[in-house]
């Protein structure tokens, strides 16, 4: 896995007719629903059709329009990332990618996570989780999950956001075109 491409084409994700899948999903609570296996999981970014292309046709960021400064929200949930770039009709989110990121990677971001609104369910008191919020490397949020009309569920969509100067999520500084954590970009399919 060491000598493989940061990012390669793969082949498509196998998938389920929705409302077969739906009755095995939970229907309330904080959940994170992926594509994974031992290996790897299924993360999706949204990006601008410029970005989206130079990452498929060159397997590899670095087209000139990218930032390494750019906010990146790690996001597992498809349907999620799919309402929230409104079905790649929002401009600078016409291409979600779907990126197979290593799985260990994927476990100690959430393992480092700290919440970014105040749950006092929680544990820690409000002024604790303000000084964990100010140190974490990786903030945590709970979205609501969407239906493919584009309804709410009760069901909550984890996202997650690695500040890039401490977790090292993209790439250092000096190989811009690098994304450590990468296994290989999912093949993209136009949405008719």
């Amino acid at each position: 896995m060491d000598n493989e491409p940061l990012i390669k084409v793969a082949q498509p994700l196998p998938t389920s007719l929705f409302n077969e899948q739906r009755a095995l999903w939970p229907a309330q609570g904080e959940h994170v629903l992926a594509h994974y296996d031992v290996d790897s999981i299924v993360v999706y970014q949204a990006f601008r059709e410029s970005t989206g292309r130079y990452a498929i046709e060159h397997q590899r960021f670095g087209e000139p329009d990218y930032s390494l400064d750019r906010m990146s929200w790690i996001k597992p949930n498809f349907l999620w990332m799919m309402y929230r770039s409104g079905w790649g009709t929002k401009p600078g989110q016409e291409v979600t990618l779907g990126l197979r990121i290593r799985r260990s990677f994927f476990d100690q971001l959430l393992a480092r996570a700290v919440a970014s609104s105040f749950d006092p369910a929680c544990g820690p008191s409000k002024t604790e989780w303000k000084a964990a919020v100010l140190s974490s490397e990786v903030r945590l949020q709970w979205d609501p999950d969407h239906l493919p009309d584009g309804s709410r569920c009760e069901r909550r969509a984890a996202q997650l956001h690695p500040h890039t100067e401490r977790a090292d999520c993209e790439a250092p500084r000096s190989n811009p075109t690098a994304v450590a954590a990468t296994m290989r970009a999912v093949t993209r399919q136009p949405f008719a």
